[in-house]
Parts: C-alpha cells; sequence; structure tokens
C-alpha cells in the first residue's frame, strides 16, 4: 500500500510539471514581442556624416497588462545639435508620456507601423530643438 501512495504522488508531482511547463509555454508564446536591428544610420551614397547618436530609452504600459519599451537613437548632426538634444532627453521623454495616445499606439504595434511610431517621437524630439532632427532609428522596440 506504500507503494502505491508513493507513484501516485510520483504522477500527481510529474503532472503538475507538465501542467506549469505548458502553461509557462502558453503565456510566452502569446506575449508579443517586437525586436528590431538598428537600421544604419548613412543610406549608400548618403552625404554627410553625423556627429554622435543620443540614446533614449522609454518604458511605458499600453493597457493594464501590457508594457511596451522602445530603444530610439537620435542622430546628430553637430556637436550643437547633441548638446541640445542631450539637456532636453528628460523632456523630451516626458513629452512623449504626455501626449502618448494609447488606442494609437496599440493600432500601430498591431500593424507593425514603425514609421508612425518614429515619426510622432520625430515630431515631439523637434518641439524641443531649435535645430530639428531629421529622422530617429530604432534600436529597439519590445511589447510586452
Amino acid at each position: 500500500m506504500r507503494a502505491f501512495g508513493k507513484g501516485k504522488i510520483l504522477i500527481s508531482f510529474i503532472l503538475l510539471t507538465l501542467i506549469l511547463f505548458f502553461g509557462s509555454g502558453i503565456v510566452l508564446y502569446k506575449t508579443d514581442v517586437i525586436k528590431l536591428p538598428m537600421v544604419p544610420m548613412e543610406k549608400e551614397g548618403g552625404h554627410g556624416n553625423y556627429y554622435k547618436n543620443v540614446n533614449v530609452s522609454i518604458m511605458t504600459n499600453l493597457s493594464t497588462s501590457r508594457l511596451m519599451k522602445i530603444d530610439l537613437a537620435i542622430p546628430c548632426r553637430s556637436e550643437e545639435q547633441h548638446i541640445e538634444v542631450s539637456n532636453n532627453v528628460k523632456a523630451i521623454k516626458t513629452d512623449f508620456l504626455l501626449k502618448f495616445n494609447q488606442k494609437k499606439m496599440e493600432e500601430w504595434l498591431k500593424n507593425r507601423d514603425f514609421d508612425a511610431i518614429k515619426a510622432e517621437f520625430r515630431d515631439i524630439v523637434n518641439d524641443h530643438l531649435a535645430q530639428p532632427v531629421e529622422t530617429i532609428y530604432f534600436e529597439s522596440l519590445i511589447g510586452y
């Protein structure tokens, strides 16, 4: 009778382990993770060189159960522009979070409309600068 009890416990443990394993797999499968490689700064035949990049990282929640993390590179054409962008990073992040439209962002992520996200962020960056930046590049965009 003791052997039967041990076997029942062992089978229960194995079943519980399998349920946890497959349950975690389903949860991981359901998360929408978008990772993008950094796009090169200059296209072939591009004119002019960039001085430096300013890297910006923002994390916000899309809804009660979803998060979004954006890592962006803002290329600067001159030292003055680099200093101006660097000095305004906190204001740019705050402004992005204040102007953040959850429904639009979720739609853009669902449709993989990365150009719209970059354009939105570029417009916010340029609101804070005397010398506007031409473009912004994703280092990564992750939606959980």
